[in-house]
């Protein structure tokens, strides 16, 4: 656990980093274009995320043959590209093409340039965290958001940097985070550096299979888990692509902000699931189990506690960052907290299903229906209550995903619900260690010198 614990700390520190960069970029972003500026890029970074989320089933395969099934890092890899090879340029000339269909699609031009970059970044880093170099990965991302708010924000500034400014450098970030990428995991796939993914590696026996083999199995498990995780990801932001059909780029830009200045509270508890896809996708399916409640119980606490703090202060920070044009954007906020705060669990669950069963459709079902809610909700509600019609949407699909996601995996692990959503006396006992250890620091002497026992 204090491998965990230190990777989790790490991995904070990088997503502290991370978000301190995406919040200054976005207020800068926010006051130099306003609500329509910033429901432009932001409908560019969605529809790269709705992509990339389908290829997270490619995450999700890489997991499962290199942590799972051991299987070498170069054969996984070669079968990754190959796959690569083709989805990507088919992906690019998809989002080309959807700017046929009106000047408000043009945008889409940018997320087809970004594309390629971002999926390979992305499918480096599953290598990175199966092998426990979560430090590796974490740089990677920190490097791509800090690029982009280095560059982005002294133009915004100084150089009154327009919207197709702000994509072209967001589009050079991507690929710098790739480039990175690629340099970092080459040594691996070379052999001139070693790797282990956990404990049982110990003796370094791999399972060998045949190319074929491998891209099957890579394709058949990216078809499955492809859809689930693009559901996943769908249920996330189908409210927000009909708010932008219904309410135009001005409430998209309002409702926007509401939804990332939520999802700020979940960079703090995902650098804990984070830190551990890789001992969940390679431990036995018992142990695994038991480490996915233990993160479960411990970030619905840490979620509870965050969520009670933005629900009380986000109307006055919202305002006094932003400016009171994006005042509305405070109650949308509220609304959804109760659904964000639930939904944080989804993750680790889905994720165990998807590597420790290699069932991903399960995932699939529930999301699709979540999907469908929602979008019934959302189109009922938004003429009569605008973007707060769709956070009433999207709170109540998220709670849905997670009652029935709790309650599949109850089932299947025959661990008490006591167990999975409420913290134990181990986990508060840690918590009074560091409090504890946390006091300590902060005691001094009254010459400023600190106590010594």
């Amino acid at each position: 656990m204090s491998s965990l614990f230190e990777r989790s700390a790490n991995t904070l520190f990088f997503q502290i980093a991370q978000q301190i960069a995406a919040i200054l970029v976005g207020i800068e972003l926010a006051r130099a274009l306003g609500p329509v500026g910033k429901g432009i890029t932001a409908y560019a970074m969605i529809a790269l995320s709705l992509v990339t989320m389908f290829f997270n089933g490619q995450n999700e395969a890489i997991a499962y043959q290199f942590g799972r099934r051991r299987i070498g890092l170069a054969a996984v890899h070669r079968a990754m590209l190959h796959i690569f090879a083709y989805a990507a340029p088919l992906c690019m000339l998809g989002l080309i093409a959807l700017t046929g269909l009106g000047p408000s699609q043009h945008v889409l031009i940018a997320t087809a340039l970004a594309l390629p970059f971002a999926l390979y970044a992305q499918f480096a880093t599953q290598f990175f965290l199966v092998i426990g170099r979560n430090q590796t990965a974490n740089i990677q991302a920190c490097l791509t958001i800090g690029v982009y708010a280095l560059v982005a924000i002294p133009l915004l500034l100084w150089a009154h940097l327009d919207t197709t400014g702000t994509l072209i450098v967001w589009v050079g970030s991507q690929m710098v985070g790739a480039v990175w990428a690629g340099i970092k995991l080459a040594p691996y796939l070379r052999g001139t550096r070693s790797y282990k993914r956990d404990a049982h590696d110990a003796d370094g026996a791999e399972l060998s299979l045949e190319h074929e083999a491998v891209l099957r199995e890579q394709w058949i498990f990216l078809s499955k888990a492809g859809f689930s995780s693009f559901a996943s990801y769908l249920n996330l932001r189908i409210d927000v692509i009909i708010v932008s059909l219904m309410l135009g780029a001005a409430q998209l830009g309002l409702y926007t902000l509401a939804i990332a200045t939520g999802e700020l509270m979940w960079k703090f508890t995902q650098a804990l699931v984070w830190s551990a896809l890789g001992r969940i996708a390679s431990e036995t399916p018992e142990r695994s189990a038991q480490l996915v409640a233990k993160i479960t119980r411990n970030l619905l606490a840490v979620q509870l506690t965050i969520g009670i703090v933005i629900f009380f202060l986000a109307p006055k920070l919202i305002i006094l960052v932003y400016g009171a044009q994006f005042a509305p954007s405070a109650n949308a906020l509220r609304v959804l907290l109760p659904g964000m705060i639930a939904y944080t669990i989804e993750g680790s669950i889905g994720y165990y299903f998807s590597v420790q069963h290699a069932n991903p459709t399960f995932r699939l079902v529930v999301q699709s229906l979540s999907i469908v809610l929602c979008a019934t909700i959302s189109v009922a509600t938004i003429r009569h209550f605008s973007i707060i019609g769709a956070a009433i949407a999207t709170s109540t699909s998220y709670l849905c995903v997670v009652v029935i996601m709790s309650v599949l995996f109850l089932r299947t692990t025959k661990i008490p619900a006591s167990e999975l959503f409420l913290l134990q006396r181990s986990d508060i006992e840690r918590y009074r260690r560091l409090f504890q250890a946390g006091m300590q620091l902060l005691r001094v002497t009254p010459d400023g010198q600190r106590e010594r026992d």
